[in-house]
């Protein structure tokens, strides 16, 4: 009784296991059919930038200039890696405009930002975008995981893009 009682208990965890892997997982992402809704946030040189302006991605991995990555994917291109943060900032046209850079901003390897992730606890994050984005960009760092350009942002994550550092 006690043996199957842990088999059950192990297989379960197993399952458990399985199934949150996936979820963070940068090989799972939205599919064809999907609305999965990430707000993001750039700091450059320790200044939040406005959010990109709106543009649209035959891919559907877009956003409406609001501070969401909007992950609808209306093809195979859009699904999986087609929604990390990297193909979404490559569709709007770069990680940033470096003319906009602040004074004293010290720009090393721009291309390649630190990338942050972290869990907003709104899911599904099917509306109030202004209220999630908020929310996000009120948590503070250490609530904040790096992740690669190539993670897909599941729905309901907080995605923080950290370029250049403030000179002394």
């Amino acid at each position: 009784m006690v043996a199957s009682a842990a088999a059950g208990a192990l297989a379960l965890a197993s399952v458990a296991v399985l199934l949150l892997d996936g979820v963070f997982s940068s090989d799972s992402g939205p599919t064809v059919g999907d609305h999965w809704h990430a707000p993001y946030q750039v700091i450059v040189c320790g200044q939040p930038q406005a959010p990109i302006e709106e543009f649209a991605h035959t891919s559907g991995i877009h956003t409406h200039g609001d501070g969401i990555m909007h992950l609808h994917p209306l093809t195979a291109k859009g699904e999986g890696s087609g929604a990390s943060v990297a193909a979404f900032f490559k569709n709007s046209g770069g990680w940033f405009d470096f003319s906009l850079a602040p004074e004293g901003c010290s720009i090393k390897d721009a291309n390649n930002p630190v990338i942050l992730r972290a869990d907003s606890s709104i899911h599904p994050l099917a509306s109030d975008f202004a209220n999630a984005r908020d929310l996000c960009n009120s948590m503070a760092g250490s609530e904040f995981g790096r992740v690669s350009r190539d993670y897909v942002p599941q729905d309901g994550d907080c995605i923080r893009i950290i370029i250049g550092e403030t000179g002394s």
